[in-house]
């Protein structure tokens, strides 16, 4: 295989990991909200507490969300930074 074919081999596999990613993550932020949401809905009715359990689930939801993405990221960019060269590095 030539080298022409192959850098767009490169760049799609690259566009496929982003997209699985941003996939990935989009659906932790989503389920931990919905998640959390559920619960203080449960709680609410359960209990007869009104709207503060299922407030207090999509705030706890979020902020966990957030953490979550946040250390899956990091994970991410690190990796990254570990597979590159150092001449790489450097351009960043």
């Amino acid at each position: 295989m030539s080298p022409e074919h192959e850098e767009p081999d490169l760049e799609r596999q690259g566009v496929l990991d982003a997209l699985r990613l941003v996939g990935s993550l989009g659906l932790t932020v989503v389920g931990t909200i919905t998640l959390f949401f559920l619960a203080g809905l449960w709680l609410s009715k359960r209990f007869q507490l009104g709207a503060l359990p299922i407030v207090g689930g999509v705030v706890l939801g979020v902020a966990l969300a957030f953490l979550w993405v946040y250390r899956r990221l990091a994970r991410h960019l690190d990796r990254e930074a570990r597979t590159r060269g150092p001449d790489e590095r450097a351009d960043t």
